[in-house]
């Protein structure tokens, strides 16, 4: 397969693109994970039922 520079271009800036927009997909993703984890209420250990440990 031989490519011109023109076509070569286009190919690796189509696969950077694709690269960047799941790149911020997963950080997006990650980021209401964070979200979702500073809602929830964290019980100190002491405050936990002595049996379970």
């Amino acid at each position: 397969m031989v490519l011109e520079a023109d076509e070569l271009k286009a190919l690796i800036e189509s696969a950077v693109s694709s690269a960047l927009a799941a790149q911020r997909d997963n950080f997006e993703e990650k980021l209401k994970e964070i979200e979702t984890f500073k809602e929830i209420e964290i019980i100190p250990r002491r405050h936990c039922d002595k049996s379970l440990d």
